[in-house]
């Protein structure tokens, strides 16, 4: 009988062990927040650590390294400060194409930004165009060994134009309205 009389109510076990369960999980969510936020924290950090190294190496010319920190900086992140970076980094490499592609991630209603986009097109343009001569509405290599330019209505004032074609062999200006 004694022993019937030392054993505890069911009910309260089992109450007890619900609290015990209730507070296991509870202390196991708080574990997985702190972790999740201290995780997040480090992240961050080291994402502003690269992008602080980013800064330095493009002050220091140093355009790929300025881009690999930009990419750890970012990590699948836009982040526009970073990206004008990048597209600065790009732009002193005179590589253009991306320069522009990076500009055109960010927000090109802004007027500073279509106003840069604009201005690396023409850069674009003048290196596509880097090495050409226009004379009477013809497209030359600026290092062109022949050119035949008769009948073109060519005039006194389009002679630089020609002169520009450095390195000719052999050049017809018949039938121009050229004088002696």
């Amino acid at each position: 009988m004694k022993a019937a009389a030392e054993r505890k109510p069911v009910g309260k076990v089992r109450k007890r062990g619900k609290v015990y369960l209730i507070l296991t999980a509870s202390i196991l969510s708080l574990l997985a927040v702190a972790a999740f936020v201290l995780l997040n924290n480090s992240s961050e950090a080291k994402a502003r650590e690269y992008a602080q190294r980013a800064r330095e190496s493009y002050n220091n010319a140093d355009y790929e390294n300025s881009l690999l920190y930009l990419r750890r900086a970012m990590d699948g992140r836009e982040d526009a400060e970073l990206l004008m970076l990048m597209a600065d980094c790009y732009e002193a490499m005179e590589n253009y194409p991306k320069a522009l592609e990076t500009l055109r991630k960010l927000n090109t209603a802004d007027p500073a930004i279509a106003s840069r986009i604009q201005s690396i097109e023409q850069k674009r343009s003048s290196q596509v165009n880097a090495g050409k001569v226009t004379v009477a509405g013809l497209e030359f290599e600026q290092n062109e060994k022949n050119a035949v330019l008769d009948g073109k209505g060519l005039t006194d004032a389009q002679l630089p134009e020609v002169a520009a074609l450095y390195a000719l062999d052999h050049l017809s200006l018949r039938n121009n309205k050229l004088t002696d």
